[in-house]
Parts: C-alpha cells; sequence; structure tokens
C-alpha cells in the first residue's frame, strides 16, 4: 500500500503543466539510506545504487534496471555484531510527469525485484536467502541542464525475506542523473498573443479600415534546444509557416516549439531587448 506522503504527491503532480517531453536513454548513481522501521532491533543503513533506463516520447513512460545495496544494518542485542543486508537488482516501468524543457520532472514507477538477503556475524560466518517481490518507486529529478542533473527517490521493496517476519525494506536516495535526449514531441499547444507566425489579421469592423496584411515569416533557424547556441537541425525558409506547439520565454527571448517538414525544435519569435 502506498505510504500517504506518496499519495499526497502524485496528487499534485497529476495538476502540472506539460511541456514538449524528451526520450533518450538515461543511468544515475546514488547514495541510499535503508531502513526496516518494523523491526526495532534492526538499524538504518548507508548503501548504494546504479540505475539504467529508457524513456519514452510522446508517451511518458520509461523502463529501468537497477542494482542495489541496502548496506549491512546492525541487529542488536545479538552480541556478536550481526547484521543484515540485502544486494539484488530491480525492473520496473513507471510513468514521468516533464515539468521543464531541460527534463526536469517526477516519477511514480512499479518493478519486480529479486536478490539475496544475508545475515553475517565477524568469526560466525553468514548465511542468505534469495528474495523477490514487488516494489513502488516515487522520485523528482531536477536538471542543471539537458545532461545532468539530481536525482532523488524514495522507494519500497515489499515483504523483503529476511529470516524473521519478512518485512518491507523502504530506501531513499539520491544521486547523480545523466541523460542523452535523442527526441523531443511537441506538448498540447496552448493559447498564446499573436506573433510574427501569425499571417492572418482579425477582421474588422466594416466601417473602418483594414489593416495591412502582416509580412510573411521571416527564414528562421529551427534550434533543437531553445537556446540560440544550441545546434541548428534545418532552416525553415522564408514565407514558410510550420505547425505550432508550445511557447517557452528564457533569457534569450521567446521561443516557440515548431514542426517542419517531419523535423520539431525550437524557433525564436523575439529576441530579448
Amino acid at each position: 500500500m502506498l505510504k500517504p506522503s506518496i499519495m499526497a504527491l502524485l496528487a499534485g503532480v497529476s495538476l502540472l503543466p506539460c511541456v514538449s517531453q524528451a526520450a533518450g536513454p538515461y543511468f544515475g548513481v546514488s547514495g541510499t539510506y535503508a531502513d526496516r522501521s518494523a523491526y526495532s532491533d534492526v538499524d538504518s543503513a548507508w548503501g548504494g545504487k546504479a540505475v539504467v533506463g529508457y524513456r519514452f516520447a510522446p508517451i511518458p513512460i520509461f523502463l529501468e534496471a537497477s542494482w542495489i545495496d541496502t548496506g549491512k544494518a546492525d541487529i542488536d542485542d545479538t552480541g556478536i555484531g550481526a547484521t543484515l543486508r540485502f544486494t539484488g537488482y530491480t525492473l520496473g516501468a513507471g510513468y514521468f510527469w516533464q515539468v521543464t524543457p531541460t527534463g526536469s520532472g517526477f516519477w511514480l514507477r512499479g518493478a519486480y525485484y529479486d536478490g539475496d538477503s544475508k545475515v553475517a556475524a565477524p568469526g560466525y560466518g553468514s548465511i542468505k536467502t534469495s528474495a523477490n517481490g514487488g516494489s513502488v518507486g516515487l522520485g523528482v529529478q531536477l536538471k542543471f541542464n539537458d545532461y545532468v542533473g539530481l536525482r532523488f527517490e524514495y522507494e519500497t521493496l515489499f515483504e523483503t525475506k529476511d529470516f524473521a517476519s519478512d518485512e518491507d525494506v523502504d530506501i531513499a536516495s539520491i544521486g547523480l542523473v545523466f541523460e542523452f535526449p535523442t527526441k523531443r514531441s511537441a506538448a498540447p499547444a496552448r493559447a498564446a498573443a499573436p506573433t510574427s507566425w501569425q499571417t492572418t489579421p482579425m477582421a474588422a469592423p466594416a466601417t473602418a479600415a483594414m489593416p495591412p496584411p502582416s509580412p510573411p515569416p521571416p527564414a528562421a533557424p529551427l534550434k533543437t534546444q531553445p537556446r540560440v547556441a544550441s545546434q541548428t537541425e534545418l532552416v525553415i525558409p522564408a514565407g514558410e509557416v510550420p505547425s505550432q506547439g508550445t511557447a517557452f520565454s528564457n533569457r534569450e527571448g521567446d521561443w516557440r516549439f515548431v514542426e517542419y517538414q517531419g523535423q520539431t525544435g525550437w524557433v525564436l519569435i523575439r529576441p530579448a531587448r
């Protein structure tokens, strides 16, 4: 069952606006903090995690595999320094809510996990058992640019076998993610103020003089990102009016996500003054 905090965050992110979705492979590395709250005699522990995955567009789903090591959790009151540890992998899929053009957003992921739970004690050796089942995770991604960002995730491995009552393992992780976007899909178009791409003037009252026709759009470079220094995919010839999508503004000016002859990208509509 989802924790109340996860359910509340899901309700919030479902109301966030959509932007153009990025698709492509990614990988990440994180430190983890694992806790078995159902056991009063098993301490929390620090471990690590590595992930690799692929995000799709325009349907914002992703596939992801990870390797998890929960670290050695001390078992109190044994008198022999016993520890409990889980190591294994997950395979899953999720839904990603992207909220910025660079790829920041939220996600919900379900997965299957498989690995080993091991109890060890110095001088006594160790025993281990296979542990597998289902897991769910909720995460936040904060991108610094198109390629690098911070990744936060809270996930639960349900009823992990541990030689006792097979309790859940809650894992919080934080680390870096590296993405390699290969394409972007346009977000649903929204109403915007008239721009130089709109060539049909509004009809004037019968008693008023008709305004002069708007000039045809000038030639414009189609950029892979809403930045002047980003790669130019092609140049849209003067007079051509491409299909329009999301509007976006930054320090360099006002941009529009467009599609022209099967290519998608960003066009600078109005440079910053």
